[in-house]
């Protein structure tokens, strides 16, 4: 459904809809990942924070979670944070990350040289 609202009204109708979810559901840790990846697409990245952080703390084998946390971090500007999540989201699932190439590649990329 919310892909429905995304490609029929815009990013704008889903994240209504999933905040509404979101506010029925507040365990579920997939609400507030799905909600906090479509304020990322929306560029709030404030909202998507939020969500990632509570989506995390519901769901904490979600290794998809910290890759998006990584993105937000990187869009505010904190590498620390950044490095420090997509790092988490490569120890988690360092075989299967789908992903792997990007986190590794930002990883290098944001951390200080020595």
């Amino acid at each position: 459904l919310v892909e429905v609202y995304q490609g029929t009204e815009g990013v704008g109708k889903a994240i209504e809809y999933l905040a509404g979810v979101a506010a029925q559901m507040p365990e579920d840790g997939h609400v507030q990942y799905r909600l906090g990846a479509f304020y990322m697409s929306a560029s709030k990245t404030a909202e998507a924070a939020a969500a990632l952080e509570k989506a995390a703390q519901l769901d904490p084998a979600n290794a998809e979670i910290f890759f998006q946390m990584g993105s937000v971090h990187l869009n505010q500007n904190n590498a620390p944070k950044a490095v420090e999540s997509f790092e988490k989201y490569l120890s988690m699932n360092p075989e299967n990350a789908q992903n792997k190439a990007t986190a590794t590649a930002l990883i290098a990329a944001l951390k200080p040289k020595k």
